[in-house]
């Protein structure tokens, strides 16, 4: 049996990664052995759709096992790993494809193959991470051969899912990293907190230092005291206390009242009840945070406080051993923090052109409400996507080495103008300023995108620039037809007076023809509707009266003044071409032009005979591709060409519910 090699898109070679490697990669994601999901179901779902397939899974290689997350056709969420397909494509980076698993050696004698089901076909896309180490595949089998392979489209969609797979187990990761940060510094500032307060208890058991306490107070600007709980909650306070609390020397034992009457009003009742229930619950410390206003200067402070409550044998409360701190300067900051994220949300969310945050790989964090119109997508679609997912495929990799530059410091900011491709398949055209946002210690953060629709503005130039195109192909044209009149008539009259006669005669059917197309050019049609007729022969009077050498025939056609001028514009150019390398080039070559109605359609011939040898194009001009244009886009209908030794042949057909207009 001659062996049949799979097909494999991707960097060959061997792997840069050892199997070791891959399973921690694996055990990462903590995927192996997890219930089944829609969203996996979905992709599997959607593979098989895609590719026509019976069978599609989205599977994980383990070091014992072939283990299924979801799967289509398969009936089993554990596979023989010594049967497994996928653990031969992981080892290729690119799609793995095997066009006939029969004529493979590797899998000729694959039980699946040689048995039930029976395949014979495989495509799987690798699942890999960041780092490029495979995990496990989204592949598809179906049970005949396909000898040409995948084709391009669902080869790329298949692609795409398996990116679409890592991108949800990568978010997930992420998510878990996060919560694990948060207990993880949850935990550091309740270390903190006790930290802090055996501190406080540490200072109060070595009252007799006095002076080394007095002086790390003063230092770290904490102020330390000590309430007795038994005799009317009176405290005894370091002088760095009296001086966050703007107190003289001499109200270093001040009775509870006097701090109670310090408290800021709006304060007072909260904190106070709050000292007072830590103590009478039998809570071991507390950590409060109110304003007072001092009485030295009158400003109003914030204070900190951490205590720690003593209890004998029986636990009644005997004294409390606290800090303050003043941490007015952490609350404005905070203040200060607020005021500026709602005055960035404002600007944000209400912003007249889009804006939006992105990571350093491309990733949409977060964007507002005008780049979502722009970009025709909601928010939920776009966050967590690649810009590239929404830029025309011949914009991505400008703007991708865009980004790339900007990262690796080598412009500060760039602009460029692309293409978004919207859900409904139309495209916008933006004009896309960027900039890079770096944490304190220099290194890149994310980028921040401001988005300009610039559709309107492209769609004016781009209409200019068609125009002058336009207009220089309709005097070389004229010059080109003038020119061949005149050589024309040299050849076919004897004397000048004649020659002028029939010149200017040719000269003024020029004209009128051309009065006939110019609407076509400008966009300025009549309002009048012609016959087919009528407009044919004004078209081709410059070049040949009808008689021995044009032949006009069909039956009457009545043309709306939009059909009119587009068709008056199609038949000028076939004129123009015929004029130049055709049949209307010489004096003895003949045009002949027909029509017929029926079945809801006008079909026209436009026939050529008798003139030099026919050579086909090897490209289209601008006139011949706008002909095309005008014959699909504005008429709805077809155009086609017959290079034929004998003559061009070229045939139209327009719908009839298209001519009136």
């Amino acid at each position: 049996m001659e062996d049949m090699p799979s097909t494999m898109t991707g960097v060959g070679g061997e792997p840069s990664w050892s199997e070791e490697e891959r399973l921690r990669a694996l055990n990462r994601y903590s995927i192996l052995g997890s219930e089944r999901e829609t969203l996996f179901d979905e992709v599997a779902r959607l593979a098989a759709d895609i590719c026509e397939a019976p069978v599609a899974m989205v599977g994980f290689i383990t070091a014992d096992r072939h283990w299924l997350k979801a799967e289509i056709g398969v009936g089993s969420r554990d596979l023989p790993l010594e049967t497994s397909f996928c653990r031969h494509a992981i080892q290729d980076s690119g799609l793995f494809v095997v066009p006939d698993l029969a004529q493979d050696p590797r899998f000729a004698q694959n039980p699946f193959v040689t048995g039930e089901p029976g395949v014979r076909f495989y495509a799987g896309a690798p699942l890999l991470t960041p780092e490029g180490v495979p995990l496990g595949t989204v592949c598809i089998f179906d049970t005949v051969p396909r000898p040409d392979g995948l084709d391009e489209r669902p080869a790329r969609l298949l692609r795409t899912l398996a990116r679409h797979v890592m991108t949800e187990l990568e978010l997930r990761r992420a998510l878990a990293e996060r919560d694990a940060e948060i207990t993880a510094a949850r935990y550091r500032e309740e270390e903190r907190r006790v930290a802090e307060a055996a501190l406080v208890a540490s200072e109060a058991r070595l009252r007799e230092r006095t002076a080394d306490l007095v002086r790390a107070q003063r230092v770290g600007r904490i102020g330390g005291f000590e309430v007795d709980l038994r005799d009317g909650n009176r405290s005894r306070c370091s002088p760095e206390y009296l001086a966050i609390h703007g107190l003289p020397p001499e109200s270093w034992n001040e009775s509870h009242e006097d701090w109670v009457a310090r408290i800021h009003p709006d304060d007072r009742t909260r904190t106070e009840r709050m000292f007072l229930e830590a103590v009478a619950e039998g809570l071991t410390s507390y950590d409060f945070e109110y304003r007072i206003i001092r009485p030295s200067d009158g400003a109003v402070r914030w204070i900190g406080a951490l205590a720690e409550i003593e209890h004998d044998g029986d636990g009644r409360p005997l004294r409390l051993v606290g800090a303050h701190s003043d941490i007015t300067a952490r609350k404005e900051a905070e203040d200060a923090l607020r005021v500026s994220e709602a005055n960035y949300r404002a600007l944000f969310e209400q912003a007249a052109v889009g804006v939006a945050r992105v990571g350093l790989d491309g990733i949409f964090l977060e964007v507002n409400d005008r780049f979502c119109t722009i970009a025709g997508h909601d928010r939920d679609w776009l966050i967590g996507r690649n810009f590239g997912d929404i830029t025309l495929p011949e914009d991505k990799d400008r703007d991708r080495a865009s980004l790339t530059a900007l990262v690796a410091g080598e412009m500060a900011t760039y602009t460029v103008e692309k293409r978004y491709l919207r859900p409904d398949g139309g495209q916008v055209w933006v004009n896309l300023s960027v900039g890079l946002v770096r944490r304190p210690d220099g290194t890149p953060d994310h980028a921040v995108a401001v988005i300009e629709d610039i559709t309107d503005r492209r769609r004016v130039e781009d209409g200019r620039q068609l125009l002058v195109r336009e207009l220089n192909h309709r005097v070389k044209n004229l010059f080109a037809i003038a020119g061949g009149m005149v050589a024309m008539t040299a050849r076919t009259t004897r004397t000048s007076v004649e020659m002028a006669r029939v010149l200017t005669g040719r000269l003024g059917a020029l004209a009128s023809a051309h009065d006939l197309i110019q609407a076509a050019v400008v966009g300025s049609a009549g309002t009048e509707a012609v016959c087919l007729q009528k407009v044919a022969a004004a078209v081709l009077a410059p070049h040949r009266p009808v008689g021995e050498y044009l032949g006009l025939g069909g039956p009457p056609v009545s043309l709306g003044p939009g059909a009119a001028t587009g068709l008056a514009l199609v038949l000028h150019e076939l004129a123009t071409n015929a004029a130049k390398y055709g049949a209307l080039s010489v004096a003895h070559g003949r045009l002949d032009l027909t029509w017929t109605v029926g079945e809801g359609r006008l079909d026209l011939e436009w026939r050529e005979s008798g003139g030099p040898p026919v050579v086909p194009p090897r490209r289209a001009g601008f006139g011949s591709r706008l002909a095309q244009r005008t014959v699909e886009d504005q008429l709805g209908g077809t155009l086609g060409q017959d290079w034929w030794p004998e003559g061009l042949r070229v045939t139209l057909s327009l719908p009839v519910d298209q001519l009136g207009s």
